[in-house]
C-alpha cells in the first residue's frame, strides 16, 4: 500500500511573486522595527541599511541578494542530535507536519 503524502498549494506562483514584490516594497519603505540602537548600527554600517528613527529599510537588493545566497535544502535534526529529515528546493513535493 502505497502511502498517503497530502499536500497544501494556498497560493498560485503568480500570488506568490506579488506577495514576494509587496514584501520587499514594504521592507525598503515602511521597515522593521528594531529597538536596539547598537543593533541599528549594526544594519546600517555592515549591510547598508538605512534608518532615521526606531525602523530599518532593507533594500530590495539587499533582500534579493540574502535570497540568492540562501541554502538551497537545511537539514532538520531530532532533539537527540540526528538528522530527522532534510528540507530541500529540488523535493518541493514534500510536505510535513509536525
Amino acid at each position: 500500500m502505497d502511502k498517503v503524502r497530502p499536500r497544501i498549494t494556498v497560493l498560485s506562483s503568480e500570488q506568490i511573486e506579488q506577495v514576494h514584490t509587496y514584501s520587499l516594497r514594504v521592507l525598503s519603505t515602511t521597515g522593521i522595527r528594531v529597538d536596539s540602537q547598537r543593533a541599528r548600527d549594526i544594519f546600517c554600517k555592515a549591510i547598508g541599511c538605512s534608518s532615521d528613527d526606531d525602523r530599518i529599510r532593507i533594500p530590495a537588493e539587499l533582500v534579493e541578494h540574502a535570497i540568492r545566497s540562501a541554502p538551497s535544502s537545511i537539514e532538520v535534526y531530532t532533539r537527540a542530535g540526528e538528522v530527522a529529515f532534510c528540507l530541500d528546493a529540488a523535493q518541493n513535493s514534500q510536505t510535513y507536519f509536525g
